[in-house]
Order: C-alpha cells, then structure tokens, then sequence
C-alpha cells in the first residue's frame, strides 16, 4: 500500500508526526567561521510542488543521521519537530523550518523519484542584490557567466588564515560584479574545466550574503554555498544561448591582499625612521627599498 504524505506547503507547527517526501537538493556543515567549529547539519528539501524549507540536524545527532542522507536523493521522513524560522542566514524563503529529533525515520524512495525537480534556485537581479547589501536574513542565489578567475590566495582573517578565491561575474543586467568564495568552497572551482574547455562558462552560487567596498557590490560565501557551472537548467542555457559560440577567455583576477609580513621583516636593521626614508637617494637599478 503506497504511503500518504504531506506538502511542504501544508506542514505546520501543530504536531510532530508528520511524513513528507522530498529531495535533498543541498547539504552543508554550518559551521563558526569565528573558530571553524561544527554547529550543524544542514538541508534544504524540495517536494512534488516545488515548495521549499531548510532542514537541520543537531550537532550531536549529526553523526546518526548523516550516512542515512545524501544529496540529490529522494526520502520519506517522518517524526520532525516544525518551528518558526528565526535569525539571520536563511537558505529559503519559508517561515517555518524542520528540525530533526531522535525518533525521525527517514527512508529512501525509489519511486515516482523523477516528479521532483532535481534543482532550484531563487536567483536574485543586480537590482535585488543592491537591495540586500548587509541585510542578512535571507541568502542570495546568483547566476552569472564567469569572466574572470583569481588564485587561491591565504589572508589573514581574525587573525588567522583563511583561503579565498576571487570570481567576477557577468549578470544578465549586464553589470559585473565580484564573488569571493572563503574556506573549502573555493574547491568546487574546477579549474580544468575552465582551462581546458570552450565557454562561454555560466556559473551557478547559492547562499551567498551581500557586501560593499569603495561603493561596489559584491558577493561572499557562506558554509551554505553550492557552486555549479553550466548546470543544464533554463536559466543557464538562456546565459549561453545569448552569448552565442562566442568564447572570452578567461580572464586572471590579480592577487589584492597584501604580504603577510614576519617578525623578521621588522628586524631593527631593515627598519627606517622617516628623516632616514627622507635621506635615501633614488637608485633606478634597485627594485625595492
């Protein structure tokens, strides 16, 4: 007999008995960026109606329930505690969300798999992405082609290093604007595929906050960013489609974070008082002083 199921859209904060069925269309590690501690598992699901809500995993419950879940893959849940959504840093745009407890059930469904979409995005226009500069209570999804690629780079940041890899994007507005991917993230970058491939190259990042410097917009990730390049949706092949067989190359974003510089670099024989700096002659065959 085939098991009943609730929509997304008609869960409340009622009861706890409640059986859904759904795709896990992301999966992430929340985690401090402060001290790069564990907080969290987390999920956003997705059922037959294309109704969203971000679901969680207790830190002490995550090693239970993580080898039962995997991404992309279709489950029956049951038994979840449903609370009002609060904070910062939502994934989606839903005013409850689920969180897990000891009695959930989840199991893995291999039928009707296909009338779940396998992706979905809440993409957000330049025009949007101005609007939440600093205003984190909802993540951003962007879509852009790729034009430019920085290096890994390490700067410091509270006090330690921290990788970042700077992207620039071309939205369909037109406008360019720059995303920076900290941590692990700055792994999903294939870089063979963009090297070694004919663009033009549409990429893809979820959850993503919004920041301004020198009067410019930009992107930053977040434990919850997913990046994707040339998904095969309709947002993306309506990217290429417009750019035609035209292919830009790639383009390399410099390096903008300056040395990090040791003690030894303040030694009191390499250090200068400022009548010293005025007394220095200007010697062109030398690079550095």
């Amino acid at each position: 007999m085939a098991m009943c199921w609730t929509p997304l859209s008609k869960i409340s904060m009622d009861r706890d008995n409640w059986t859904i069925k759904v795709r896990v269309l992301r999966m992430w590690d929340a985690m401090n960026t402060q001290n790069n501690e564990f907080i969290s598992l987390d999920m956003i699901f997705i059922d037959e109606e294309g109704s969203t809500i971000h679901a969680i995993v207790r830190k002490n419950q995550a090693r239970t329930f993580r080898p039962q879940l995997l991404e992309g893959r279709v489950y029956t849940i049951k038994n979840f505690r449903v609370e009002s959504t609060k904070g910062e840093f939502r994934p989606v745009h839903n005013d409850i969300r689920i969180w897990f407890m000891t009695i959930t059930t989840i199991m893995e469904s291999n039928e009707d798999i296909n009338s779940i979409q396998k992706y979905c995005f809440q993409f957000a226009d330049y025009h949007q992405i101005q609007n939440q500069c600093y205003n984190y209570t909802y993540l951003i999804d962007v879509v852009g082609k790729l034009v430019a690629v920085g290096n890994v780079e390490e700067p410091q940041v509270n006090g330690a290093p921290r990788k970042l890899r700077n992207l620039q994007l071309l939205l369909k507005e037109g406008k360019e604007i720059r995303l920076s991917l900290w941590g692990t993230t700055v792994w999903q970058i294939d870089e063979d595929v963009y090297k070694n491939n004919q663009g033009p190259f549409v990429l893809i990042a979820t959850s993503t906050i919004v920041k301004s410097f020198g009067g410019k917009f930009s992107l930053s990730s977040t434990s919850a960013t997913k990046v994707y390049l040339n998904l095969e949706i309709p947002e993306v092949a309506e990217i290429i489609d417009r750019n035609g067989k035209k292919h830009d190359p790639i383009q390399q974003i410099p390096k903008i974070h300056a040395k990090q510089f040791s003690k030894e670099d303040f030694s009191s024989d390499k250090m200068k008082t400022i009548p010293e700096l005025k007394c220095i002659e200007w010697d062109p065959t030398k690079q550095v002083c």
